[in-house]
């Protein structure tokens, strides 16, 4: 897990107790003590896949000033670049773990060109779809918000030395073009799209518009080189909450709803009822 703004929300030393408990390690390879100078994360983490050794790096771009304590966030840019060019020399794939704002996202992406995947969390909306167009150099997702969908990669290496080809809007398009093939076939399954819409031209040239595009967006999924596709999975609303963290974020909403205009005792507001709705949790179960 790569550490972000908003795992501090209740001190680093909760948070350890949170590292030493989890079945994932925790890595950050720009927060830094400001006392000593040192990482209190591990930089990155080296995964072995398949014959593949996969690079995963943290950056956060920024730590808030009320729960950051002893630690700052270095510029995220340079160290990228340093820790990237480590793992280089030692690894076949590269994935940065951003945690930060889009457009800070953008930057980072635009930076670190030696990454081959950069996922972002940190920003509440949810991945963009759509278009057909195959994306080159480093790849860019997000992961959404609340932890309410699982993203899913599938990489195909063809060559090492390739860059990877982002096929996920080809992808999307197919399924779209072919939804409504299936949805104009529905008028008469019995028949060909031929002998259904015989008395509509412009029906039938948007079908065989339909039925082009889909044969060239064939070939391009066919095409030689390393590719890769990007599922954004809903979870099932039967997942239940972690109690201990969802009481955690309802303690901290509900202490900062009593934080109003008005401070004194006898006039503070009430807890808002939000402050009990599990929605407000986030991906890395902090609020």
């Amino acid at each position: 897990m790569n550490v972000g703004a908003k795992d501090f929300a209740k001190g680093i030393d909760f948070l350890r107790e949170l590292e030493q408990t989890a079945s994932f390690p925790f890595i950050s390879s720009n927060i830094v003590n400001e006392k000593n100078g040192e990482l209190p994360f591990a930089p990155y983490k080296i995964l072995e896949k398949n014959g593949f050794r996969f690079g995963v790096v943290g950056l956060t771009a920024e730590l808030s000033p009320i729960t950051r304590g002893n630690l700052r966030a270095d510029p995220f840019i340079e160290r990228g670049k340093a820790v990237l060019s480590e793992l280089d020399a030692i690894t076949d794939i590269q994935i940065v773990l951003f945690n930060g704002s889009l457009d800070k996202a953008k930057i980072a992406r635009e930076a670190l060109t030696s990454a081959d995947l950069l996922f972002v969390s940190g920003d509440t909306r949810n991945p963009a779809r759509g278009g057909s167009e195959i994306s080159t150099g480093t790849v860019m997702k997000q992961l959404g918000k609340q932890g309410k969908s699982l993203g899913v990669v599938s990489i195909d290496v063809v060559d090492i030395d390739l860059p990877l080809r982002d096929l996920s809007n080809v992808q999307n398009r197919l399924k779209f073009l072919d939804k409504q093939l299936k949805r104009y076939a529905k008028k008469d399954p019995s028949k060909s799209m031929e002998e259904i819409y015989a008395d509509d031209e412009k029906m039938l040239n948007r079908v065989a518009t339909i039925q082009d595009e889909l044969e060239k967006l064939k070939l391009e999924l066919t095409a030689e080189g390393n590719s890769i596709q990007f599922d954004f999975v809903p979870m099932n609303k039967k997942v239940g909450e972690d109690l201990m963290l969802l009481s955690i974020v309802n303690e901290t909403l509900s202490n900062c709803d009593a934080l109003g205009p008005d401070k004194t005792p006898s006039k503070q507001k009430k807890p808002s009822s939000r402050s009990i709705k599990p929605s407000r949790v986030n991906p890395d179960g902090t609020g």
